[in-house]
């Protein structure tokens, strides 16, 4: 396996993930909302999304 696809986790807070990732990690926000971000680590992308409050 050469790369890793993007995978997604859930997570209360979108910014907190994120700054919590750039703060341990060499990592690139690639995108972010309020409802869902993206984040870049040499050929993995990681995507995190607002967890739901009604879950499926």
């Amino acid at each position: 396996m050469d790369r890793l696809h993007p995978f997604a986790l859930q997570v209360p807070d979108i910014a907190g993930a994120l700054r919590w990732h750039c703060s341990g990690f060499d990592v690139e926000i690639r995108y972010q909302d309020g409802a869902r971000g993206m984040r870049r680590f040499d050929d993995t992308s990681l995507a995190l999304a607002a967890t739901r409050s009604n879950p499926p």
